[in-house]
């Protein structure tokens, strides 16, 4: 056998087959960027959500963080003693005379 048959031998055997599969994983691989470019797997999108949330809630964690270091280890009752019904009402704008959703039922009817 001579080296121009060794040469096609190689060419043939080696050469066309890889450069015909690289072709068709191209191929696949635009095909599917083109009909789903936009998928991402469960997995990254738990990822994503997860730093999401993390960011979103980081400011929130560091203040309870902070607040809870600042009580201490003194017993929650205790401190609703000390605070008081009135501060804990003007803290979260409780209106004792607004009305419930009962009445607003009743002033439909």
């Amino acid at each position: 056998m001579g080296f121009g048959e060794v040469v096609f031998m190689f060419i043939l055997f080696v050469i066309f087959p890889a450069v015909l599969f690289n072709g068709i994983a191209a191929m696949r691989k635009a095909r599917q960027g083109a009909v789903g470019g936009g998928e991402m797997r469960a997995s990254e999108l738990r990822a994503m959500i997860l730093r999401a949330v993390e960011e979103a809630t980081g400011p929130l964690s560091a203040r309870i963080t902070d607040l809870e270091e600042r009580l201490g280890d003194e017993p929650v009752h205790a401190l609703r003693e000390r605070i008081g019904g009135d501060a804990i009402a003007s803290a979260f704008d409780v209106d004792e005379a607004a009305e419930t959703p009962a009445d607003r039922r009743r002033a439909r009817s």
